[in-house]
């Protein structure tokens, strides 16, 4: 976001994002988990790890590695999904 609205603007909408989304923590066990995952990519695993901690139904992305994966869908389809609701 930030290459495509600029620094500061990126902040103020994430700070809108966070009123509506959950953020969780990470900790060390996480971590952990994560370096024990098949996931090759370590941020990528970080993120599995965590979204299975809290039994999460999607993870949200554009990262084409993690796209593979199952539950993974895309903005722009997670939107659609919404707005049929």
């Amino acid at each position: 976001m930030r290459k495509t609205i600029g620094d500061v603007a990126s902040r103020k909408e994430i700070r809108k994002i966070l009123y509506v989304l959950q953020a969780i923590e990470v900790t060390k066990n996480d971590c952990h988990n994560a370096l024990d995952s098949p996931i090759p990519v370590f941020e990528d695993a970080l993120i599995v790890v965590c979204a299975d901690k809290i039994n999460l139904n999607y993870i949200i992305t554009r990262d084409e590695e993690l796209l593979r994966l199952p539950n993974t869908m895309l903005p722009i389809d997670f939107l659609r999904e919404i707005k049929a609701v």
